[in-house]
């Protein structure tokens, strides 16, 4: 399904940008 698909890739960048960017939480 490509909505999920979508879904998915918006939270692995999500987590990535946590992992990299720490300030912003």
């Amino acid at each position: 399904d490509l909505m999920q698909y979508c879904a998915q890739d918006v939270w692995a960048t999500h987590e990535v940008f946590q992992q990299q960017l720490p300030l912003l939480e």
